[in-house]
């Protein structure tokens, strides 16, 4: 498969960058089943014939959605990012586009030891968690303490720190690259002052955080963040424009998320909801994180306006799939229900 994906890209770069799928990882993160994990879940399974087809008779006593609660519990033993990836595959790049127990899965496969760490490390720092992560990170670290992925992960879990005005040279060994000084100004700077990430000179050091670097999400992130912050209408679209190019590929809910709030930031209120209805399928209710971005999609769900009935009915379903109550007649804004 990684071959073809590969060819591909190379032969039609331009119909597959405007589908936001430029290296075979976007591929390969959304692969479930391979041939082999095919016959595997098949093995033993009662054949669906003209005659007796069961998806006919039997498939509406599944319920509404029942299948989707358990599918990563089906697929998690046959997994075939879990048997080997792809050779030549980036593993971390495919872990981060990863969410909830498939990353961690993927990244506890690693062979590697020092991949392994990181891999574990990335995968529950996405899920919100700091302590065990920083462990992995350290173990990591003292086996290649310039290792580029675990500088940024140890980085990354100490945004809070040096927000606070930590040295980062402090957090990891001197010296700091380019990239990961640009990251530190820039979370520094989102402490302060949030519009001042839209400013030249900074925003031109995070523009120059290439895209494949392990920063080069977070760099991007922090562009989109400080022109939402601007309150400038072209920025907002600018935001709305470099957030879909990025991260309009991911399903994390963090990226899905950010997606949801350029969209408010634009007046785009149906893509609004969709993505906040994206973002609810790709919480998991198991993982720490979801409760937060819960939360936040319940802020932006109400916030969002609904003129026409059909916004309206969307924007009603988003609530109660939130846990909101919606009073028939209520307010657009209001903010009915409680968390």
């Amino acid at each position: 498969m990684e071959h073809s994906v590969a060819r591909a890209l190379a032969a039609n770069p331009e119909p597959f960058g405007e589908l936001r799928i430029r290296v075979p990882e976007h591929v390969t993160a959304d692969l479930l089943l391979d041939d082999a994990a095919v016959v595997e879940l098949a093995r033993s399974a009662p054949l669906n014939q003209d005659g007796h087809n069961r998806l006919a008779s039997r498939s509406d006593r599944l319920g509404d959605r029942a299948l989707v609660k358990t599918i990563d519990d089906l697929l998690a033993p046959i997994d075939p990012l879990v048997r080997a990836l792809p050779q030549g595959s980036d593993p971390f790049d495919i872990v981060r586009r990863l969410s909830g127990a498939r990353a961690e899965r993927v990244a506890k496969a690693l062979s590697d030891p020092v991949q392994r760490a990181v891999g574990e490390a990335i995968a529950g720092i996405d899920d919100g968690k700091r302590e065990r992560p920083r462990r992995r990170l350290e173990e990591a670290l003292r086996l290649d303490p310039r290792n580029q992925e675990a500088r940024a992960a140890m980085l990354r879990l100490s945004v809070g720190a040096i927000a606070g005005g930590a040295n980062p040279e402090q957090i990891v060994s001197p010296p700091l690259s380019d990239e990961e000084r640009a990251l530190a100004d820039g979370w520094a700077t989102r402490a302060r002052d949030p519009r001042a990430l839209a400013a030249g000179e900074l925003d031109a050091r995070l523009a120059a955080v290439a895209p494949r670097h392990p920063l080069g999400p977070d760099a991007m992130r922090l562009r989109v963040q400080g022109r939402l912050a601007s309150g400038d209408p072209g920025l907002a679209k600018d935001a709305d424009l470099l957030a879909n190019d990025y991260f309009g590929h991911r399903s994390d809910p963090s990226s899905i998320l950010l997606l949801a709030e350029t969209a408010a930031a634009v007046g785009d209120p149906a893509t609004v909801l969709e993505r906040l209805s994206e973002l609810i399928d790709a919480l998991d209710p198991r993982r720490a994180s979801s409760r937060a971005f819960a939360y936040r999609a319940r802020d932006l769900a109400r916030a969002t306006a609904a003129d026409d009935p059909e916004l309206s009915w969307m924007r009603a379903a988003v609530l109660r799939r939130l846990g909101v109550t919606v009073a028939r007649g209520a307010p657009r804004n209001a903010g009915a229900g409680k968390r």
